[in-house]
């Protein structure tokens, strides 16, 4: 919430910054007669400070979030390389279970499409744990556990998951079982690791929330009538009893 707010208010703030940097622009006067090159930079700078001034601080307003988020996914993607090359536990950042599975539930990209599909949390809720076994076993993120065959903390492989499911009742204990095939390890103190976490599902930006949003208002007040939103309704009463 309060990245969101930040979000929003650098954005009003770039926008003040652009009125005002329009307001104080200097009317051209027919007076000036000198050459270019002589008004430039001094004289002009003179007229035109105060809106240029604006005008920068708007363009960096404006262009931090892209250029942060190019900085960022350069510098994931040179995390991953690194990992890639040297897949060893505990060398790399990695988050825990429990905490990846809520970022793909409520923050990425991937968890608000769900739900501007579906129009219901719970019905997005379980999803997640198909897609996080969809991605470790494609390959595309590395999960470590500890292993009960080798009694060690192992990066799980992706053939492993295969045979492998998350259990919903043991997410607490962060437990990985395999049943029921008992010949198979089992995994425990589940952790991904956090520079593919982000960059397989990338957080949702504000403005994807907020269509997530009215696009399920959309949905439930006129597009499916009030059916749909009576069940939101009985399902609110239900969560709040």
């Amino acid at each position: 919430m309060v990245k969101t707010l930040w979000k929003l208010a650098r954005w009003l703030v770039g926008i003040g910054l652009l009125i005002i940097g329009a307001r104080n622009v200097p009317e051209p006067s027919s007076t000036i007669e000198q050459p270019w090159r002589d008004i430039i930079p001094w004289a002009w700078l003179e007229a035109n400070w105060i809106a240029l001034a604006c005008f920068v601080l708007a363009a960096v307003l404006f262009l931090y979030s892209p250029l942060k988020w190019w900085i960022d996914r350069q510098s994931t993607k040179d995390v991953t390389r690194r990992i890639r090359a040297n897949p060893i536990p505990e060398t790399f950042h990695e988050t825990d279970i429990v905490e990846a599975l809520r970022y793909l539930l409520k923050e990425s990209v991937w968890g608000w499409r769900q739900y501007a599909r579906l129009n219901f949390w719970q019905m997005v809720d379980g999803l997640h744990l198909s897609e996080m076994k969809r991605a470790a076993s494609a390959g595309e993120i590395l999960v470590t556990g500890f292993s009960s065959r080798e009694g060690k903390t192992v990066v799980i492989e992706r053939r492993l998951w295969h045979g492998l499911e998350i259990d919903p009742a043991t997410l607490d204990a962060r437990f990985l079982r395999s049943a029921p095939y008992l010949h198979k390890p089992t995994f425990s103190e589940l952790a991904v690791a956090s520079a593919e976490l982000r960059q397989v599902w990338p957080p949702a930006s504000f403005p994807q929330r907020i269509w997530s949003r009215l696009w399920v208002w959309v949905k439930t007040t006129s597009w499916f009538g009030s059916t749909l939103l009576e069940d939101r309704r009985r399902q609110r009463r239900k969560d709040a009893g």
